[in-house]
């Protein structure tokens, strides 16, 4: 929990000192770097401090969950169609042609980035799966 909230508070004085113009890439940036860490935080104590296992269909769950992050991040990155800094008919100018004739490269983001964002939760709830038939006290 200390190294989240440090790593949230350096994006934070990151963030305030630079000024960013673009104030909901800022927010995504501080709030994905909080949860990554968390995630990889609980993953290393499942795994490696408390010995615990994980059953397969998670395991495939959280690959599919990181393929289609890093293929979102692709799409993300490769295909700029919008600038919230220009104005809109600057920004109409960054439109490019569709993918199939139907949707364009950040469509096609939208569509890989939920489908990421749905097997992340998945995985968040089926990853203690193993721990059903535990008894707690």
């Amino acid at each position: 929990a200390m190294v989240s909230t440090q790593s949230t508070g350096g994006i934070a004085g990151t963030g305030a000192a630079s000024l960013w113009t673009d104030q909901s890439m800022y927010n995504v940036v501080a709030l994905s770097a909080d949860i990554v860490i968390y995630l990889i935080y609980y993953l290393i104590t499942k795994l490696f401090v408390r010995r615990e296992r994980m059953k397969t269909y998670v395991v495939v769950c959280i690959a599919a969950s990181l393929l289609l992050w890093s293929v979102s991040f692709i799409f993300f990155f490769t295909f700029r169609t919008i600038d919230t800094n220009l104005s809109p008919a600057e920004s109409r100018c960054l439109n490019k042609e569709c993918i199939g004739g139907f949707l364009d490269g950040h469509d096609l983001w939208h569509c890989l980035s939920a489908s990421a964002i749905f097997l992340t939760n998945v995985m968040i709830l089926l990853i203690d799966d193993d721990l059903i038939m535990t008894k707690t006290e």
